[in-house]
């Protein structure tokens, strides 16, 4: 990696609101250990009611590290406008969000991921992620869904093929195991905080419409915590899963006025946008109670505007990937040393 004394080749910023302290901790723990790369760490706070700014630096000024920004807010303004607003004070080269209980998978996983994006000259690019819940006894790492459901395709010279399988089979990225150019980072989620309030992820549906250069980083980039966030609520974060919903289809919408591919894409695009319009509450959390005749009925309609969707949904429900589970052991009792 050819980075000069003072240049800082990564932005790691991690968004907090009224989050555990340790959390917090722990996730900036998993930052410095990065070897070899030049870092800038930003943390900023939605208008917690405690920002817990004192503890943050006492830690960071104990590991000896210097190179970072502490932003408040006098309210809260939601997930992606808290993103946004760092930009101005982005130094590095690349940008990783991350998030409280989130880590960063082992020390030189930075290192590596910014020497594998140069060298394919990418614009953004979305890493593998152990997926694990934290109880009572310890954290646990389960095995998951994991996203994209279909990550090389992303390598692929096909860009057709690409945003078919981000746009219309909607298999989205995991933003916590993503890292982004800066300039693009800034670009694409100025554009999302005009469409949306949390889903930060809606910013690589777009990204994929304008077709700009991806790729899917075939190691383990992240410690995911699965079972909190307003994404990870399950039945429980109905409210949530409706509002994210609706910002999934407000970004569609604005996808399909952006888009610019052959005509025969854009339609089965937009059939795909009307369809899911019209049947929001045909998700997991709502599904309970309802009469599955109507529901297959209503399925039965998308596969027969877009017929390879039942290859799509056949595969991900027989043959889903799911997340590894096997783990350093060293990895993560370095990541919870910090007393």
């Amino acid at each position: 990696m050819s980075q000069t004394n003072n240049e800082i080749f990564v932005t790691v910023i991690v968004a907090t609101y009224n989050p555990q302290l340790n959390k917090v901790l722990e996730t900036i723990n998993s930052i410095l250990l990065q070897e070899d790369v030049k870092k800038q760490i930003i943390i900023a706070d939605d208008g917690s009611e405690t920002n817990n700014f004192v503890q943050y630096e006492s830690f960071l000024k104990k590991k000896g590290f210097t190179d970072y920004k502490l932003l408040s807010s006098s309210k809260n303004q939601g997930t992606i406008r808290n993103f946004a607003r760092c930009t101005k004070e982005c130094k590095g080269r690349y940008i990783k969000m991350i998030s409280p209980g989130d880590y960063i998978y082992d020390s030189s996983t930075l290192r590596d991921w910014v020497e594998w994006m140069e060298k394919n000259r990418l614009l953004m690019s979305v890493g593998d992620a152990f997926y694990y819940e934290r109880k009572n006894d310890g954290c646990k790492l389960i095995k998951e869904h994991s996203f994209p459901q279909a990550p090389k395709v992303l390598n692929q010279s096909n860009e057709r093929k690409k945003k078919y399988y981000q746009l219309i089979y909607n298999d989205y990225w995991l933003g916590a195991a993503t890292l982004i150019e800066r300039e693009t980072f800034e670009k694409y989620i100025n554009i999302v905080k005009d469409l949306a309030v949390y889903g930060e992820d809606n910013m690589y549906r777009i990204a994929a419409c304008d077709g700009i250069r991806r790729g899917y980083y075939q190691k383990q980039v992240v410690m995911y915590e699965a079972d909190t966030g307003v994404s990870s609520l399950g039945d429980k974060g109905n409210k949530w899963h409706s509002t994210l919903m609706d910002e999934w289809i407000k970004t569609n919408e604005f996808i399909l006025k952006r888009l610019d591919v052959d005509k025969n894409f854009k339609r089965k695009f937009e059939k795909f946008v009307c369809w899911k319009r019209q049947n929001v509450d045909i998700r997991e959390a709502k599904i309970a109670g309802k009469n599955l005749t109507k529901i297959v009925s209503r399925v039965v309609v998308l596969y027969f505007c877009i017929p390879d969707m039942i290859v799509w949904s056949v595969r991900r429900v027989l043959f889903p990937r799911r997340s590894k589970i096997n783990i350093n052991s060293r990895i993560v009792c370095n990541i919870f040393e910090i007393e």
